[in-house]
Formats: C-alpha cells, sequence, structure tokens
C-alpha cells in the first residue's frame, strides 16, 4: 500500500506540475488576498495553518507501538525520524508547486459547486 500511495503521490504531483496553468511568481508568493472573509490576511493564514499544525498530534501513539516491538529503542526512534522526513520532504515539494498553479481569479474561487483543489486538477 505505501508503494501504491508514492506512486500516486507522484503521478497527481507530475501531472500538476507539468500540465497545470503556472501562476507568475510575484503574485504567487508576494500578492496576499483575503477571499474568505475574515477580515484580515493575519487571523486568515493562522487559521490556515492549524490544519497543518495537527499533522503532529499523531506522534504521542509511539509509546503504544513500542510495546510491539522487540528493540524499540532502536527501531522506534528511526522509523519516526524517517517517516518525518519523507512527509516533510513530499510536503516540501507540494506546497512549493501547488501555490504556482493558477486557479485564475477571485470570482472562480466564489463558486460553490466545487472546491478549489478539484478545480485544479480539472484544469490541467
Amino acid at each position: 500500500m505505501l508503494i501504491l500511495h508514492v506512486f500516486i503521490f507522484f503521478a497527481v504531483f507530475i501531472v500538476l506540475w507539468v500540465m497545470g496553468d503556472k501562476a507568475p511568481n510575484d503574485e504567487t508568493f508576494f500578492q496576499f488576498d483575503d477571499w474568505s472573509g475574515w477580515g484580515s490576511v493575519g487571523i486568515a493564514t493562522m487559521i490556515g495553518s492549524g490544519v497543518a499544525a495537527t499533522a503532529t498530534l499523531g506522534s504521542d501513539s509511539s509509546a503504544h507501538l513500542a510495546e510491539e516491538l522487540k528493540d524499540a529503542s532502536w527501531v522506534l526512534p528511526r522509523s519516526m525520524a524517517v517517516t518525518a522526513a519523507v512527509n516533510y520532504l513530499l510536503c516540501f515539494l507540494m506546497v512549493g508547486r501547488l501555490p504556482c498553479i493558477a486557479i485564475v481569479e477571485c470570482g472562480m474561487l466564489m463558486i460553490p459547486d466545487h472546491h478549489v483543489y478539484v478545480r485544479q486538477r480539472r484544469n490541467s
């Protein structure tokens, strides 16, 4: 399943990278808009980054995992480090590339029929 997951990740990632409409770098990284209506770009950023912070909440389950391993003091820290490194690398690739795919303009974001990520994949 892990190999299938990684294969599908790269299949989606490469299709978006190669076939997606490119947005200018200045517009992507230096122009901030509050299209969600929070009233402040800072508050919108804090609320959006809260979702990413929840990805680290599952590391406390390693205590329960340690009960099932033969040499937990050697295997568990290394497996956690490798897992975190691979996840951070793949997230860095996706977060670095996904905003550069043009979504068009604000008016297209306000159409309630589909989510933004569905629209990005349809346009690619």
